[in-house]
């Protein structure tokens, strides 16, 4: 029992170290609660393989400026997901979830960028639904506002399609 517990604090240390280090290189410049990842039990590190584990790293950070009304690193971080998918070899994400970040890539501005990443959303929301991943962290939250969906880690609503206006507007639907 005690060796459980120790390796669940040990998993939720690390967990933490790594989306910490993650919101370093690349988050937003303006500091907001979008950036307060509030985690839910550990799961092993094991459980996303990659491409996916990239792919939702770099989509959470696009999620977060988003949130925060920016759209720094929105276009790099969209890139990486498009390359990211396109390598694997066994086609383990969609040629969807590519299309998509190749559009919120090529996207000029911020509504433009928000309406794109419906679509990135909705694709990475129907892998994980379809494949039953249960990471233990990652969030469906629906905004009736903005009538789109999207992940997040932390359970203080963080609306991307809506930003600083409107930050809280959504609930959640279910968690991954």
């Amino acid at each position: 029992m005690k060796t459980r517990r120790l390796i669940s604090v040990f998993s939720a240390v690390a967990l933490t170290v790594a989306i910490v280090a993650q919101a370093e290189d690349g988050s937003p410049k303006n500091p907001s609660k979008t950036n307060n990842l509030t985690i839910a039990p550990a799961t092993p590190a094991s459980a996303l393989r990659e491409p996916v584990k990239s792919v939702l790293a770099h989509y959470l950070k696009i999620q977060a400026a988003l949130a925060d009304d920016s759209t720094e690193g929105i276009s790099a971080n969209a890139v990486v997901i498009s390359k990211a998918v396109k390598a694997d070899d066994t086609k383990t994400l969609s040629s969807d979830v590519a299309d998509a970040a190749d559009a919120l890539a090529k996207a000029k501005d911020l509504p433009e960028e928000r309406e794109s990443f419906k679509d990135l959303s909705q694709s990475l929301i129907k892998y994980l639904s379809d494949k039953k991943v249960k990471t233990g962290r990652l969030e469906e939250i629906f905004c009736p506002m903005a009538n789109a969906y999207w992940l997040q880690t932390n359970q203080d609503i963080a609306n991307p399609y809506l930003g600083h206006s409107m930050p809280e507007c959504g609930e959640t639907k279910r968690a991954f």
